[in-house]
């Protein structure tokens, strides 16, 4: 099954949901799991039942963007190592669905072989894109991206993001960039998204999702979870058998 890489940061108000990632993941049979640790991040105890294969500690904060990129290069590395068609990325405030990561590999197959221009399948699904699509699975043209929590994809398709020129001199969106390489660069999901745009390549979004976001308390600021960062139609909730 696929090899699933993590990132995690430290959360105000002690919140802590990474030991649900990894059990979920677990559950759903993932081929092997790596957290991308930030300085002060909490990660599951050798009493935990979440154990993950490997943390991989930042020796000094890289922020949003830089973890993201140093996450998706580490499972590229792993993937060429096993011959892996597909890896995930994922936030370490995600809780999948025990179907999700076979779900991912058939569709992403069934999709490569129909000739789709896949650039990710994406596991959790905002209500806001939810909302636009019908039931089963459809690309979904954004300018942007809302939510990078849990994202499958084609090894390919994920270097081509890494390597694209845009990526690589990406600096948020702040009316005031901080230098690229900077820990305060955020936005990763944003630069996923404009990257796959200038790639010709689709995002595809699920109807039912496949995985849930339940992080109250984000690690980059201080917000509620909302309905537009939560899926509105979850696997687990009967929506699929």
């Amino acid at each position: 099954m696929l090899i699933c890489g993590i990132t995690t940061a430290p959360r105000d108000q002690g919140a802590y949901y990474l030991d649900q990632t990894i059990c979920s993941l677990r559950a759903a049979g993932a081929r092997s799991i790596d957290v991308l640790a930030e300085p002060g991040s909490k990660v599951p105890g050798m009493e935990s039942p979440c154990l993950t294969d490997c943390v991989i500690w930042n020796e000094t904060r890289k922020g949003n963007w830089s973890n993201w990129v140093a996450c998706a290069e580490h499972v590229l590395f792993l993937a060429n190592e096993t011959n892996e068609k597909f890896v995930v990325t994922c936030e370490d405030d995600v809780v999948f669905h025990p179907g999700a990561l076979k779900f991912a590999n058939s569709e992403l197959t069934r999709l490569q072989e129909a000739g789709e221009k896949v650039g990710f399948l994406a596991l959790y699904t905002s209500s806001i894109y939810q909302r636009a699509i019908p039931e089963g699975t459809h690309p979904y043209s954004t300018k942007s991206l809302w939510g990078a929590c849990a994202l499958a994809w084609p090894v390919e398709s994920l270097r081509a993001v890494l390597d694209h020129p845009f990526a690589q001199k990406w600096r948020g969106m702040d009316s005031n960039p901080p230098s690229v390489g900077s820990p305060d660069i955020c936005h990763a999901d944003t630069c996923i998204g404009q990257t796959l745009v200038k790639l010709g390549l689709n995002g595809w979004f699920c109807r039912p999702c496949w995985a849930r976001h339940v992080g109250a308390i984000s690690s980059l600021r201080r917000v509620k979870l909302t309905p537009e960062r939560q899926c509105s139609h979850f696997a687990g909730d009967g929506d699929v058998k």
